[in-house]
């Protein structure tokens, strides 16, 4: 019986920014808190094949939420998504694709899609999405007819300015779909959020959100840190995001003991 939902953003989070690999000590205690009834879930704008490689000694005890929280899955069972409607994938997609600093990419529950007809940026992009499962398209081939979008992404060539391009964007489509940032050149375009997510598996499970626990350190955690009763956001100067959780956190694994030891 599943007593605890206890979710974490990845890229910032439980993994630090320029690092490739989840320290082997958090599989440990990954495993340990289950065998108390604790479901842990990686929470990440990655794709769901990426996750899943990084927690490879563990990946068949966890659920996740791929794609912002755009996909959800219980175990190796895809039991929610968010597909985005025409009326929205084109004129956000239109508008990423014509901005010579932004590279466009779409994203189905388990496929990636790079649109752009810039050689430099397609190798530029294989470099970057290696680990995916992903496909690198050109323009007047990228209504893509047999699949479903649940996430749009614009990627910067300057993550500089990223904070610039999230209000732009939020200010012109943030009325009809969620926009958020995402790690540090990245702005997400989807219906799903992590809170979404989280609130999905916590109605399939029955565990109440005051038994959930959330770990994020970027605005696109806010979601799932507002719906967790018991929210971390990762040490940070910044007013917003200190008010969007109850607690500063320093190390995720070290927090992931003390929920243990409490159970």
């Amino acid at each position: 019986m599943v007593k605890k939902l206890i979710a974490s953003d990845l890229d910032g989070t439980l993994l630090p920014y320029g690092h490739k690999e989840i320290d082997p000590e958090a599989f440990n205690v990954i495993h340990d808190l289950q065998k108390k009834g604790a479901l842990f879930i990686p929470a990440s704008g990655r794709n769901i094949h990426s996750i899943r490689k990084l927690f490879k000694p563990i990946n068949n005890e966890l659920s996740y939420l791929s794609e912002n929280g755009a996909v959800v899955w219980y175990k190796n069972e895809e039991i929610a998504d968010f597909p985005l409607p025409k009326r929205l994938i084109d004129p956000i997609s239109d508008a990423i694709f014509k901005d010579p600093n932004l590279d466009l990419y779409l994203t189905s529950a388990t496929k990636g899609y790079l649109v752009t007809d810039d050689d430099e940026r397609k190798v530029v992009a294989t470099k970057r999405f290696g680990e995916y499962d992903h496909k690198v398209i050109d323009s007047d081939t990228w209504d893509i007819k047999d699949d479903r979008v649940v996430k749009i992404c614009a990627l910067m060539h300057d993550s500089k300015q990223t904070k610039e391009y999230f209000d732009k964007f939020d200010k012109e489509f943030g009325d009809e779909i969620n926009t958020a940032m995402a790690g540090l050149d990245v702005v997400n375009f989807a219906l799903g959020s992590k809170g979404h997510g989280l609130r999905i598996l916590s109605r399939y499970l029955g565990v109440d959100p005051s038994e959930v626990y959330a770990f994020g350190d970027n605005y696109n955690d806010f979601p799932m840190l507002e719906f967790a009763g018991e929210s971390y956001m990762m040490q940070t100067d910044d007013p917003n995001k200190i008010k969007a959780a109850k607690y500063l956190c320093n190390n995720v694994v070290d927090e992931l003991k003390k929920i243990y030891k409490q159970m």
